[in-house]
């Protein structure tokens, strides 16, 4: 019996890219903590994929410094997946609700970095429809 595979729920388009980016844990009292380096494995307006040497665990609360030229921003999220890596800690984050100009930064920068990097195209799954149509 073959195991199903889990459903994507992604929304948002996703970059895989290393950049050096600066983390905090974020404390109950809402106060973040001292910085630490971590490196990105990919980004969208809606999360990031970071490997970090430092111990990150579900559901802690985060910032993340992006410092990718134009794209100069602070965001806060949840982890929501930790997983070994030979490279060290890979660690998902869910952003919080960012205001649409910082979803739109983020979107251009992921859009104009996965089109230099060739990640704009992606098979179709057979059965997927490539178009919706609305109902009569």
């Amino acid at each position: 019996m073959a195991i199903p595979r889990s459903k994507q729920r992604r929304h948002h388009m996703r970059v895989q890219a290393r950049w050096p980016v600066a983390c905090q844990r974020i404390g109950r009292n809402g106060i973040a903590g001292e910085p630490f380096p971590a490196e990105t494995l990919n980004l969208s307006a809606g999360g990031i994929g970071l490997i970090s040497e430092q111990p990150l665990f579900r559901p802690m609360r985060v910032a993340v410094r992006l410092d990718m030229g134009e794209l100069d921003l602070v965001v806060r999220g949840t982890v929501t997946r930790v997983d070994a890596r030979e490279e060290g800690r890979m660690v998902a984050i869910r952003f919080d609700t960012l205001p649409i100009q910082e979803q739109l930064a983020i979107t251009r920068f992921v859009m104009r970095e996965a089109r230099e990097r060739g990640q704009l195209s992606r098979a179709i799954d057979p059965g997927t429809p490539r178009w919706w149509l609305p109902a009569a």
